[in-house]
């Protein structure tokens, strides 16, 4: 008997479509599963490869630091001199200062420690000590050994320095880290769940293990696996078993410093975790789809008559009423139910095609006339409407004899957010402040927006005395109190210009261009709220001829730039020099940027302005150089506007090409808004091209350690609120110090500004500050006088 596919039901058909779709499913969620434990796998490696790779860096940093410091040590004269009571004295107060190191020694040649920041209670003499031979053979700085202090009795990992005098091995400057330090820094590293990190010495003796177990540290690493790699100086992974009996896989990591690895970094994961996601995943998959062919056939088999035949039925009727000849036979099925539903629709759409098309149109009449007359971000009327809205404002309250204002809204430092922060948020907050502005006017009053951050409120029955009892007054403290977007605290002021009806005019757009010019008076007054006078005409007429001036400017290269040494704290010579804008204008002479930068940011002539700064300062570097004097860096500062041009880069390396300046002989200086909210690319591009990169004003916007880890800069620029009274008030000293103190932790180096006098240099000094900058070292010097201080080397007075 032959089986006949076309003769079955068609709910049988359904039945048995479902099952041969359920065997195909079946094999692809076995597929998917190990698909799924590979592609983990390969995820889990890079997860731990990185985050060894980051444990790795972190320990090399540590290390530059520790040499960095021993190297301070060696240079003093206490250790030059061999005056053996300072040394004891210095050694004890960088002991105390710095509770992360185990103790800080002066060894001499054959061993003996000569002082120490301990006190000594016998002579100590470390001849035998691994680290001692090395360093005494090979005569360079040997670290990350691990050992029992002979002086304190506590674990710790050691570093040594040699004293050479003409190839001559004198002595050495010795200290060691506590390994709790080594536990700090792992714990910094985020780790998944069932994932270690291991830390050894070059001999693969534990230093910390995370999650952290003391009965591990000073023990060499328990697989022979483990033991083996350590004579790979290179990253890669290894299987093995850990001191819990965990087999695991490994990501191993060399901390090198100076070619040769100082620690082992072992980041691990429980493989188990894997297969077993895996087998979850299949188990999970299989077990649903056993369930979901179940539930179709139940299903399929109680519903297909309601849902299937029924409807087909219906659908025969509905055919045979239009075959006859009544056109307003409808299938009363639901159009959305598969091919029945479709069938249908399309059967339902011949009947109400000019009815369903009629609606379309007048839907769209009422949607274009509505995006004609709304702001589409804020949903509030736009000029247009406004305009309408105003003219109909001013004849009600002229035929009520009642005054009208007209406010005219400033949004004070948005576009600096929209440039730093993204568009994103400035959108957020355009919203926000629409949704305060609406809430705090009057139910009959109009608010519109003009532009991105200009907002236009009419508010009727409002005169001269409202608009200075307070009122107005309140609607702006309302509108700019504190927002949150994203996490963020962001905060802005606002100016209001207003202009009153009939007092000022009864014209409604005469009105918006009064409360404008109000508004551009309020600004440049730095008064929040002004009241609209006719001899405020002068102000805007001001303010067009200050932009004409800037453009002309601009386009008659009436710019220049002076140039501000930056000397060397140690050696008072000068390294470099900040190149500052000034305009040599015509009539009022030279002028500085605080009058005019403000405007130029606004109108957006800041990004060309910016553009000739940075070719004119690597123009006259190379010019410098070339006429033989000493090499410096040239610093320039960047606004936000530049930092989000997408050509900045390209900017940037086509004023270096043009002047043939080494790349490294160019800082240039940003902000901490620009360069938290920046674009990383932009960054990391300036940073390969080999340019120096500076946070300027440092301790005055979103200053913490989270990101100045992960931003490829080299200096911190201290701002000058920090500088000017650190003579007085020792707030500014210790914020000085902690500054300067985790900028030489990270490798950064410290630039103070605004040094006007010899007590705030010597300060600095004390401090270890790198550069220094103010009007003490020299003030801003046109490019001819700067040549003649740069021959001379020094721009610090004597005395």
């Amino acid at each position: 008997m032959r089986f006949h596919f076309g003769k079955l039901t068609l709910r049988t058909r359904i039945l048995f479509i479902i099952l041969l779709a359920s065997l195909p499913a079946a094999g692809l969620f076995v597929l998917a599963s190990s698909r799924q434990y590979e592609k983990s796998l390969r995820e889990a490696e890079n997860a731990l490869m990185t985050m060894a790779r980051l444990a790795a860096s972190n320990e090399s940093k540590v290390v530059q630091g520790i040499k960095d410091t021993l190297i301070a040590i060696s240079e003093q004269p206490f250790i030059q001199n061999l005056d053996l009571p300072t040394c004891r004295t210095k050694l004890a107060s960088l002991t105390k200062l710095y509770p992360a190191y185990d103790n800080f020694s002066f060894i001499d040649a054959n061993g003996n420690i000569l002082c120490a920041g301990i006190p000594l209670a016998v002579p100590i003499n470390v001849r035998d000590r691994p680290y001692f031979v090395t360093m005494q053979r090979e005569q360079r700085f040997v670290g990350g050994a691990y050992l029992v202090s002979r002086v304190t009795g506590l674990q710790a990992a050691s570093f040594t320095l040699p004293l050479l005098h003409d190839g001559k091995f004198n002595g050495a400057i010795t200290t060691a880290l506590h390994l709790d330090e080594f536990a700090f820094l792992a714990r910094d590293i985020l780790l998944p769940a069932g994932t270690v990190i291991v830390i050894t010495d070059p001999q693969g003796i534990v230093l910390t293990r995370q999650p952290f177990r003391p009965d591990t540290a000073g023990k060499p690493v328990p697989a022979a696996t483990m033991g083996r790699s350590l004579s790979l100086q290179q990253p890669h992974f290894l299987e093995a078993q850990g001191i819990d009996g965990i087999h695991r896989l490994f990501a191993v990591v060399p901390s090198l410093f100076e070619g040769r690895p100082f620690f082992y970094v072992y980041v691990g994961l429980d493989k188990s975790l894997l297969a077993k996601a895996a087998r979850k995943s299949l188990a999970t998959n299989l077990g649903v789809l056993a369930l979901i062919v179940l539930l179709s056939y139940a299903g399929t088999w109680l519903l297909s008559r309601r849902f299937l035949l029924h409807p087909l039925q219906r659908m025969i009727a509905a055919a045979q009423g239009v075959s006859a000849g009544d056109l307003t036979t409808r299938t009363g099925l639901n159009h959305e139910a598969g091919d029945i539903g479709e069938l249908a629709r399309h059967f339902d759409a011949m009947a109400h095609a000019l009815e369903v098309r009629e609606q379309a149109n007048r839907s769209a009449s009422q949607y274009i006339e509505y995006i004609a007359q709304h702001d589409p971000l804020t949903n509030l009327p736009n000029r247009r409407l406004l305009g309408i809205s105003l003219e109909q404002q001013i004849a009600r309250m002229k035929a009520a004899g009642q005054p009208l204002a007209v406010l005219f809204i400033n949004l004070d430092r948005f576009r600096l957010i929209n440039d730093s922060m993204g568009q994103a948020v400035g959108d957020q907050l355009l919203l926000t402040v629409a949704m305060r502005l609406e809430d705090g006017v009057p139910p009959e009053s109009t608010v519109a927006h003009l532009g991105r951050d200009e907002f236009i409120g009419i508010i009727p029955g409002v005169g001269a005395q409202e608009v200075m009892s307070g009122g107005v007054q309140a609607l702006v403290r309302r509108m700019t109190e504190p927002f949150f977007i994203d996490g963020e605290r962001i905060e802005i002021g606002a100016t209001v210009g207003v202009s009153l009806f009939p007092e000022h005019n009864e014209d409604g757009p005469t009105l918006v261009r009064f409360a404008e010019v109000a508004m551009h008076e309020a600004k440049e007054s730095s008064t929040p709220i002004r009241l609209y006078s006719p001899d405020m005409g002068a102000i805007a007429i001001k303010r067009r001829v200050l932009e004409t001036e800037l453009r002309r400017a601009l386009a008659n290269r009436e710019f220049l730039l002076v140039y501000q040494p930056k000397v060397d704290a140690r050696g008072k010579h000068i390294v470099g020099a900040e190149a500052l804008l000034r305009w040599q204008h015509p009539e009022k002479g030279l002028l500085s940027p605080a009058g005019y930068i403000r405007l130029a940011e606004e109108i957006q002539l800041i990004v060309p302005i910016g553009e000739w700064v940075l070719r004119t300062a690597c123009l006259q570097n190379k010019a410098w150089q070339d006429a033989g004097l000493p090499p410096i860096q040239i610093a320039v500062n960047v606004s936000a506007h530049q930092f989000k041009d997408p050509a900045f880069v390209d900017t940037v390396k086509r004023a270096l090409d043009d002047s043939k300046l080494d790349a490294h002989y160019l800082e240039l200086e940003i902000t901490e808004g620009a360069f938290l909210h920046g674009s990383c690319d932009v960054l990391h591009g300036l940073r390969r091209m080999g340019i120096m990169l500076a946070i300027d004003d440092f301790g005055t916007g979103y200053s913490n350690l989270g990101y100045l880890k992960e931003l490829p800069v080299d200096k911190l620029k201290i701002d000058q609120s920090f500088i000017r009274d650190i003579v007085r008030d020792p707030n500014d000293v210790a914020v000085t110090r902690a500054i300067i103190n985790v900028a030489q932790s990270l490798n950064l180096k410290v630039v103070a500004e605004g040094v006007e006098d010899r007590p705030t240099f010597d300060i600095l000094e004390q401090l270890h500050c790198d550069e220094i900058q103010g009007y003490y070292c020299g003030k801003p010097q046109l490019p001819e006088d700067f040549s003649a201080l740069l021959q001379s080397g020094h721009a610090v007075p004597h005395g």
